[in-house]
Parts: C-alpha cells; structure tokens; sequence
C-alpha cells in the first residue's frame, strides 16, 4: 500500500519553532517582571504587539535554522549569479557602523583618493534659530520681529560636524589639495612668480555643482589693488549658468606697465598647461571624491547627527633651514635624501595600514 504524506495535527515542534510555547513563556515573564506596575496583557498592548513580533522572529529563525548544513550552503544549480554573493566578506560580517571621531576617519579614509580626513564639532551653528514659545515654532534671526523678543528662546543645535578632507596626490595633476597656482614669468630681462588664488573645491561642493555641471573657466580681465596685487575677473560656464568669480593674484614683484601686461596675458590664457586649464582638471578629480565621501558618510550616519560642511584641507607651505655635517666617506645624496623624507614623515605623516594578521598579533 502506498504511503501518504500528511502533515499531523499532533506534530512535535522544536522549541524555537513553537510559537505557542514561545508566546506563553514569554508571557509569565511579562507577568512576573511588570504585575506590579501592569496589568493588561490583552492583544491591544503594545508590549504584548513586542512580544508577538519576537516570537514570530524565533520561530523564523528556528525554521531556517533547522536545515541541513549543506542545504544552507549550496545554491541551486539554475540560479543566475550562483557562488557571487555566497559569503559575507570579513571586512563586513566583523565590523559595525562608525560611532566615534576615529571610527568615521577610517570610514572616509577607506574611500579611493583620501589620504586623511577629520571630523569637527561646530560650536555655533548658523544660522542661529531661535523658539517661538507663543507659536510653537522654530525662526531664523533675521526674521525676528521686536514685538516678538519676550518670547523667544535662542536654539543651540547640537550634532553637526565639519569635515576636513586630504586628497592623495594624482598621478597627473599633482596635488589635489594645492589648487592655487605658482606660475614664474620669464623675460630676457627679468623672472617674476605670480600666485593666482583660486577657489577650492568645497565652495563649488557648498553650492551643490557636481563636476559634470563644469564646463570650463575663462579669466576675463584682472586689474591692480595695489603694487603687488591684483583683483582677476574668471568666468565660470556651468552647463546651465554662468556667473563670475573674483580671484586675487600675487606678484613677487611691483607692479610696472610692463609687468602688468606680462602678468595679464599669463592669466589670459586658455590652452593646455594654463592657469584655467590645470585648475578645471583637478576640480574635475577633487569634486568626484568628495561627492563620494558625502555619500559614504550619509549612508552611516547615526540618529540626530548631520555634516554642517565639507571643507578642503588648507595648504601650508614649510621651510626647513639647517646646516648638517656629515661624517667623512657618507654618501652626502643619500644623507639628504634620507634627511628630506624623515622630515616629510615628520610633518605630514601618513596613516598607518595593517593588515587582519598584524592586528590579530597585535
């Protein structure tokens, strides 16, 4: 005679897979740990709704759970990506999301074209806000009213943080951090330098303008402050705008007629290896980064936190003067060598990598 296969109504659960037994054992725990401050224990409570859930939660577990191994390893041979997703890598199984300042620098320095990163509290955010007792309302300051001052508290928002961000250097352009631009000027007669003191990146990123929105820049005309500065006028053409930004350039030498035409028609200049041109390159490198660390960071971000600003790390320039005597028979261009990158160590020191193994031996 053939076997039947039924499911029987008298069938013996696992406890993690009876709800039931779960249910009422959780249950007198409720009743044992609350009766003296709770009494209603119907379907209505929102307690009991908790305990409903955790059940249905372990009795799901419990189901899955009680597969074989192999059963919960192995995919189906018809399945469209079979073996891709099979295991959670270490990287994300062990580690849990940032909480500390440290836990995000790491966070953000993992992102490709980050060297370092840091986050800052900021103290007074703006701008200010202030409580409208009367009406229950938040308001700018400079909507305030005098009538109104009786009745206002001022709001101290806390959770935002500024962040600083160090580019790593590009193959091609150079340092990304660096955008500002020495250019030396050369005549038969003389040699200047000129600064030109471009914007960084994070003002375009503070107004929102992706990279892709750049389309180029063009200097229109710069005219003399004083004898050694000069105010440049640079268009900017956005794929939807145009607008025009000042920038101020430096002159290692006073101003003549001359030199101010020298100087302008440096400035003026539009082909490759200009001032226009190597700046939009390595905003069209910074930009993408930083979008991306914005993303990386929103994607993490913890319950009543946010990010006030993006900022780049300012550029500080440092000399080292110093008269070194070497020992007799030492290879003086290996001394110096040696000398200029424990100095560079030094001052911008890099973050330290290791590897799983070196921390587990550490």
């Amino acid at each position: 005679m053939k076997e039947k296969n039924y499911i029987s109504k008298a069938r013996k659960l696992n406890k993690d897979q009876d709800y039931g037994a779960l249910f009422a054992e959780g249950m007198l725990l409720v009743q044992k740990l609350s009766s003296n401050n709770w009494t209603d224990y119907n379907t209505h409570d929102p307690g009991i709704t908790i305990l409903e859930v955790l059940c249905y939660a372990i009795t799901e577990l419990g189901y899955k759970t009680a597969y074989d191994i192999k059963d919960l390893l192995v995919e189906r041979e018809d399945e469209a990506f079979k073996n891709e997703f099979q295991f959670f890598t270490a990287r994300n199984i062990l580690t849990n999301n940032p909480v500390t300042f440290n836990d995000f620098r790491k966070l953000l320095i993992d992102v490709e074209g980050i060297k370092n990163a840091w986050l800052k509290i900021v103290e007074n955010p703006k701008p200010d806000i202030w409580l409208d007792c009367k009406e229950s309302k938040l308001i700018y300051e400079k909507d305030i009213k005098p009538e109104l001052n009786h009745l206002l508290e001022e709001v101290n928002i806390s959770g935002l943080y500024n962040i600083i961000l160090e580019f790593e250097k590009d193959n091609e352009d150079g340092d990304l951090n660096e955008i500002f631009q020495e250019i030396k000027i050369k005549t038969a007669s003389e040699e200047l330098t000129i600064l030109v003191d471009l914007p960084g990146w994070a003002s375009f990123f503070a107004q929102k303008i992706a990279s892709k929105e750049i389309k180029n820049f063009k200097f229109t005309g710069i005219s003399e402050v004083n004898r050694n500065l000069y105010n440049g006028k640079m268009k900017v053409t956005l794929v939807d705008r145009t607008y025009t930004l000042n920038v101020k350039i430096h002159s290692t030498k006073k101003s003549t007629p001359e030199r101010n035409a020298l100087i302008s028609a440096e400035v003026m200049k539009t082909g490759a290896g200009s001032i226009v041109d190597n700046y939009l390159k390595k905003l069209k490198k910074a930009l993408p980064i930083a979008e991306k660390a914005f993303q990386t960071l929103h994607a993490h971000r913890n319950l009543c936190e946010d990010y006030n600003e993006f900022l780049n790390l300012e550029v500080e320039r440092v000399s080292v003067c110093a008269d070194i005597e070497v020992k007799t028979g030492a290879d003086s261009e290996k001394v110096l060598a040696e000398i200029l990158y424990k100095l560079e160590r030094f001052i911008d020191p890099r973050v330290t990598f290791y590897s799983l193994d070196e921390l587990i031996d550490k």
